[in-house]
Order: structure tokens, then C-alpha cells, then sequence
């Protein structure tokens, strides 16, 4: 747990629509996984679901660069079940059966490209059950194992080291968004450090995930699968020091004809910011060459 502090922060299905500013569908699986639908268009029966890292901060700060994509199909944010605010009120969420949480919810949607960053990448390539249910999947700044535990880049600072004597003292939500501030300078660039706090500034913070996946997840996650067939996109900021590309480049298990490697420059940990454009690029290309 003290590992991934310095290093991260990083069936049935019942359907309701409800109207703020602007009608959005929003589905929740048997298993309590939240579909939020973004965008629809005619352009093609895709549907591009989007997954939060973290865990802990919920899919709302993929919300503004999804909002900005113009892809063909429908977009979709997806938080898991305990998530973010998809904190199911009272319902019992065991975060041991994610993975698998994670296939059946992809399995309720047609023509699925899933969009995984950071931790849900992991999450995903511990999920061999979606290998069959994905026309494709596209990795941001994740990794493929347990090493970028250890092999990013060192850093320390007296705000970080206060953040984390606070976090440990009294592990919550609050002590949460602290360290997560503290830890500013390893997921972004110092160009994008403004754009980067705003971000990350009014998020669902939920602790009892982060503090799951630091005991039970991250010692021991290795990839339990490598996509043979359906195509991959990894993408990786070339400043990336939490999972750098390296990671993916000396796993041989993803050497493979249908898997692409693209890093991004003057780019870290949230390898989007100040570059939506070519992301969009980059995702309508694998689009049309799947």
C-alpha cells in the first residue's frame, strides 16, 4: 500500500434515463457497473466505453476529454461498482470480482472497443473473459505488471511526505484528494500542472477502492492475458515515470502483428491533456483499420 501511494494516483440490466442540462442515458449492470452515455451518433454502431484509473476518482475526469472526441458510434463512461460516486448506497461491493465485473458489464453492449487508463488497464488485462466480447482495446499509460510499482522514476517532496503521514493517520476520501494533489508532479507535465489540478479538483474521491487495489491488487498483478486476435492500441506518454512504456516494451507476450505501440511526446501520465486532437486521430485511424 505504501508503494502504490508514492507511485499512484494511477444478466439482468436495469436502464433509467434521467434530464439535466442535456438527456443522457445512464444503465447500471447486475453487478452494479455504471454505463453514463456521452455521445451518439449515425456514424457507426460502435460503442466506445471509457474506464477510469485510479481507482478512486471515478470517471469524471474523463469527461472533458471524452466530451471533446468525435468518434463514430456512441461513447460510454463506465465505473465499476464501489467506485467513484457510483457508491451503490448500502449494497456490499466485493472488489475481488472486478475483473470479472468488469467482462459482464462489456458483454451487455454490442461492438465494444474498450478505452482503459492507468489501473484500468490493469483491471483489464486481469480479465481474460473480455477477449472474446471486444473488437478492440485501446491501453493508456497502464502496464502490463507489477513493476512500475518499482521502476518509476523517484520522488519525493515535503508536501507529498505530509500528504502521506495524513493519508496513513486517517485514511478517507479528504486525506485521499491530498495525496493525490501531492502527487501532481508525476502525473503531469509542469506545462499542464494548472489544467492537470483543475482536473482533479472536484472528483468522487473513494477511498475503499484505492485501499483495495493497494493491498489486494497492485503487489501481485501480472497481465493474465495478451490479446491475440482483436487489435490494441497502447498509448504511453513519453514522460510517463508511474508505468512507463518500457514495461510493455520488454513483455514479450505483447510483441504481437495486432498490437500497436504509440508514445506520445511532451506527454505524462494523463497523456491527453494538450493532445485531444491527435487522440482522436489516433482513435479513428484504429477505427477504420481494425
Amino acid at each position: 500500500m505504501v508503494t502504490r501511494v508514492f507511485q499512484v494516483l494511477c444478466g439482468v440490466i436495469l436502464f433509467f434515463v434521467f434530464t439535466s442540462a442535456f438527456s443522457e442515458t445512464v444503465f447500471y449492470t447486475k453487478s452494479g457497473a455504471r454505463f453514463q452515455q456521452v455521445s451518439q451518433n449515425a456514424e457507426g454502431s460502435i460503442n466506445w466505453v471509457f474506464l477510469p484509473g485510479g481507482p478512486g476518482l471515478g470517471s469524471e475526469y474523463l469527461r472533458p476529454f471524452v466530451d471533446k472526441l468525435n468518434l463514430p458510434g456512441t461513447t460510454w463512461l463506465l465505473d465499476m461498482p464501489g467506485d467513484g460516486s457510483n457508491t451503490l448506497g448500502d449494497r456490499k461491493v466485493d472488489y475481488n470480482y472486478w475483473p470479472a465485473n468488469l467482462a459482464s458489464a462489456v458483454k451487455t453492449l454490442p461492438n465494444v472497443i474498450l478505452v482503459a487508463h492507468s489501473f484500468a488497464g490493469m483491471l483489464t488485462l486481469s480479465s481474460p473473459g473480455l477477449q472474446h466480447h471486444l473488437l478492440g482495446l485501446v491501453l493508456i499509460d497502464t502496464a502490463p505488471n507489477h513493476q512500475w510499482m518499482t521502476s518509476s522514476k523517484p520522488f519525493q517532496s515535503k508536501a507529498l511526505l505530509k500528504a502521506q503521514k495524513a493519508y496513513f493517520a486517517n485514511p478517507s476520501d479528504q486525506t485521499l484528494k491530498s495525496l493525490t494533489f501531492a502527487m501532481a508532479p508525476y502525473f503531469f507535465l509542469e506545462k499542464d500542472m494548472k489544467k492537470g489540478k483543475a482536473l482533479l479538483n472536484n472528483l468522487p474521491y473513494n477511498n475503499k477502492a484505492f485501499a483495495w487495489a493497494s493491498q489486494y491488487f497492485d503487489p501481485q498483478y501480472e497481465a493474465k492475458w495478451a490479446p491475440e486476435k482483436i487489435p490494441v492500441l497502447i498509448i504511453t506518454g513519453a514522460q510517463d515515470h508511474l508505468t512507463p512504456v518500457s514495461l510493455f516494451e520488454n513483455d514479450q507476450q505483447f510483441h504481437r502483428k495486432n498490437i500497436r505501440i504509440v508514445v506520445i511526446p511532451n506527454a505524462a501520465h494523463f497523456s491527453w491533456i494538450g493532445h485531444v486532437k491527435l487522440f482522436n486521430q489516433l482513435f479513428k485511424r484504429f477505427f477504420h483499420t481494425r
